[in-house]
């Protein structure tokens, strides 16, 4: 059990660091699925105007 020490940085600098990393990952995944997902999404827009 000798593997807690080894998870990480103190929790004061692994929570903005963790969610640095999760804002990171969120954008990469917006951006690839706002590409992949950007003409549909464009004619919704349409449709909606």
């Amino acid at each position: 059990m000798g593997t807690a020490a080894v998870k990480g940085p103190p929790p004061k600098v692994s929570l903005p660091l963790r969610k640095m990393v999760w804002g990171l990952l969120v954008l990469i995944v917006a951006a690839g699925g706002g590409i992949a997902a950007w003409p549909s999404f464009r004619g919704k827009l349409a449709g909606i105007r």
